[in-house]
């Protein structure tokens, strides 16, 4: 009883909110609480998906602005236009249903995909999108077209650090991919990373890290261009070193198990 009453009133408060600020009978929040029904199968599913995402929501409100609002009660349709908002939390919401409207929802979806494509990595299927974060420094210019992605890892992640010189096995910057190349991974020369070791790191689940690919860079001292285009993941500064699982000397073939082994050799990089 107590939960049909709360549930009524609030139901209340939403359309009083929609007829004296908005001004029309039929509002976003309108249609959100038919869309929420928890009366229908689709309502309910609805409803407790937006109890899990807030950024729902918002989807709702961008989606019913465009003149589709059929499409705000679709999930997989709001579940596309969340994503999106929260990789670009630069651009309005108006903005959005403006393109939406625009380009109509068969073009925008297409253009968001081709998008999603390009800075794909291998391990999307293994993350929950966050809204994106401001990184430090010129951090994001290290990434193709300075586009990256703010997530949180569903599941334990292999990744794979290159390192020696002045690199040392606890920085930020590694991969999807083992043994990739210099170029792959655009490290200038100047930059001195040696690439002699390499860390296999298991990253646990709930771990908030950036994601994208590689983008290009070229040397001040010889305009040499590296094409970069690998999976570039940025791990949160002063990750803990113990997710190393394995590290591998490449010019002795050498293997330590750990960082503390490898420590006792390489006191310096075991940072």
């Amino acid at each position: 009883m107590m939960k049909l009453f709360k549930s009524i009133f609030i139901s209340f408060v939403l359309f009083f909110i929609c007829q004296y600020s908005y001004g029309q009978p039929d509002c976003w929040i309108d249609r959100l609480i038919k869309n929420t029904d928890e009366t229908t199968e689709k309502g309910l599913e609805l409803s407790i998906a937006i109890k899990h995402d807030e950024g729902l929501l918002d989807a709702h409100e961008v989606l019913y602005e465009t003149g589709l609002p059929n499409l705000s009660g679709d999930l997989p349709s709001l579940e596309k236009v969340s994503d999106y908002i929260k990789n670009n939390p630069e651009i309005p919401l108006a903005q959005i249903a403006d393109d939406i409207t625009v380009k109509g929802w068969g073009k925008w979806i297409y253009d968001i995909n081709a998008t999603y494509i390009r800075y794909s990595t291998r391990i999307d299927n293994y993350i929950v999108l966050l809204e994106r974060e401001n990184l430090f420094g010129d951090q994001a210019l290290t990434f193709l077209d300075a586009q990256y992605r703010t997530v949180q890892s569903n599941r334990s992640i292999t990744l794979y650090r290159t390192f020696g010189g002045d690199a040392k096995v606890g920085g930020s910057f590694v991969t999807t991919t083992k043994n990739a190349t210099r170029n792959e991974l655009a490290l200038l020369e100047e930059w001195n990373n040696s690439m002699r070791f390499e860390a296999k790191i298991e990253v646990p689940s709930g771990t908030k890290m950036n994601i994208g690919k590689v983008g290009p860079q070229e040397s001040e001292k010889t305009g040499l261009i590296l094409k970069g285009g690998e999976d570039q993941i940025i791990l949160p500064f002063q990750w803990d070193t113990n997710w190393v699982i394995e590290i591998i000397d490449k010019e002795t073939g050498k293997v330590y198990n750990s960082v503390e082994e490898f420590s006792e050799e390489f006191k310096d990089l075991a940072k």
